[in-house]
């Protein structure tokens, strides 16, 4: 009530027609070379699955988003129950950071790369990336006002210069901003054309833009066994809601509180583009997340986890349970990608071993070449509709298959939160999970593509018959006895 208070006594009469409010009218717009459409490509690159027209993300654009942003809300048509057809991803298009009066900034002399900010977090809003040195370095070329003539020549001194960053680093312990360990390394390599150096000079310049830090995970302890990377928390100035969480968990003070302001949300968004350019982190710094040795914050290095809900929810600011759920579905999302990846792998290694037998046989079986010909191509059914799954593609009307994490969230999910879920990432599709259609695809691609799986509970689920007893084998159909027995094909 406070603030209605405040709100009601700050309203005043605006004259609309008075030479001041004229004047401000005449003023042309201030320019931007960036927009919200970075944000919502690099959370959500690819296309979302479209079951009618209800969830297509350009008719669900042209009659409430696009309304909605421009103030005509009120002249758009009305769909009853529009918000229960909101397709996956549309948060992503959403600039959370209008009404915001402070923002955090990335300090990287103080980082040490622990990565809490990414974990409290509801917003997809500070995406922890680790970059080669080498990825930065040609992104500085090429974003150099030079002729490609003159980019080829640094180019070709790239490794050398790359070297001497890296033994820079190594020398000194002592935090220094990377354009400036870029500038020292560039004086201390053997260049005789002064035009060269220069360029040189000019790219250490141009790299201050992007703050990087070393950090004893990614870099010191990385470059024991092989290639160390800098580390950056790039703030999404599209996203951040100015809730501060991520400042008030950073231990190092790597993280400040800044005043919104014109120059300050400027460089934010060229921080931003700049990161949308460089590779993804590369595998190496979270390949070994989920095992049990690991470092599970790390799993949210890769974009495909951290952005498997994109930010721009509905929720409060700073919202606690949404940042619980964006860390649940990116765990599920790794997690069952892995899982897809090794299942997809035991199934070519199976649909090779069946055509070698197959192969092997005489001439007189016939019989037997035919049942297992027939179940070769089952399984490479199978794995062509699973490859294509986590894509969102539909074939012949029939719906991608949903991980159980994904079908046991989808109803508890509200509509401010579920119009977070992107709908191409691998997990998550366009889904409705009340339709009898769901089942339906749970049953046949498990039964189709499932090489060993008929034992656990979810193809035992699917298997059973309709008096709950008989349980079947999704490869030879055999039976199968005690939960704890093999599928009869596999004793």
């Amino acid at each position: 009530m406070a603030v209605i208070r405040d709100g009601i006594d700050a309203t005043r009469c605006v004259d609309y027609a008075s030479a001041h409010d004229e004047e401000n009218d005449a003023r042309p717009l201030p320019s931007n070379a960036y927009s919200v459409a970075l944000s919502a490509r690099h959370a959500h690159p690819g296309e979302t699955t479209v079951l009618n027209g209800l969830f297509d993300h350009g008719y669900y654009e042209e009659t409430v988003a696009r309304p909605f942003r421009e103030g005509v809300i009120s002249e758009a048509p009305v769909l009853p129950g529009v918000g229960l057809f909101m397709p996956a991803g549309t948060a992503g298009e959403k600039d959370k950071g209008l009404f915001r009066r402070s923002v955090p900034e990335f300090l990287a002399e103080a980082c040490t790369g622990c990565m809490e900010c990414a974990l409290v977090c509801p917003d997809a809003a500070i995406p922890n990336q680790v970059h080669d040195i080498h990825a930065l370095l040609l992104e500085g070329i090429q974003r150099l006002d030079l002729g490609e003539s003159r980019r080829e020549r640094l180019r070709a001194r790239l490794y050398p210069l790359v070297d001497a960053v890296r033994d820079g680093y190594r020398d000194s312990k002592t935090p220094r901003p990377f354009h400036d360990v870029v500038a020292e390394a560039a004086a201390g390599l053997v260049i005789d054309d002064a035009g060269l150096a220069r360029d040189f000079a000019r790219l250490a310049a141009s790299l201050s833009l992007y703050p990087v830090a070393r950090t004893r995970p990614f870099f010191d302890t990385a470059e024991k066994t092989g290639i160390g990377g800098l580390f950056a928390a790039v703030i999404d100035p599209w996203k951040c809601t100015g809730c501060l969480e991520c400042v008030s968990v950073c231990g190092p003070g790597a993280l400040a509180e800044r005043d919104q302001e014109g120059a300050l949300q400027e460089s934010l968004q060229a921080r931003f583009e700049f990161m949308t350019a460089l590779p993804p982190t590369p595998a190496r710094f979270y390949a070994d997340a989920l095992k049990p040795e690991g470092d599970i914050k790390r799993l949210l290095l890769d974009p495909e986890n951290y952005y498997a809900t994109t930010g721009g929810h509905g929720g409060c600011r700073g919202c606690g349970e949404v940042t619980a759920i964006r860390l649940v579905v990116a765990a599920n999302h790794a997690v069952t990608r892995l899982r897809q990846q090794e299942h997809r792998r035991e199934l070519e290694t199976l649909i090779a071993r069946l055509n070698d037998k197959r192969d092997a046989l005489p001439a007189a079986e016939d019989d037997r070449k035919a049942r297992l010909a027939g179940l070769a191509g089952t399984l490479e059914k199978g794995f062509i509709s699973m490859r294509a799954a986590p894509r969102g593609k539909v074939r012949r009307g029939r719906l991608s298959p949903t991980p159980p994490a994904a079908a046991a969230f989808t109803p508890l999910l509200s509509l401010i939160i579920a119009t977070t879920i992107p709908g191409s990432t691998a997990c998550f599709k366009t889904l409705n999970p009340w339709r009898r259609e769901c089942s339906r695809a749970w049953r046949r691609n498990w039964r189709t593509i499932s090489a060993r799986c008929a034992w656990r509970v979810s193809s035992w689920r699917i298997n059973t018959g309709r008096n709950g007893t008989t349980r079947r084998c999704a490869i030879c159909h055999g039976p199968i006895s005690p939960p704890t027995s093999l599928p009869c094909c596999r004793r």
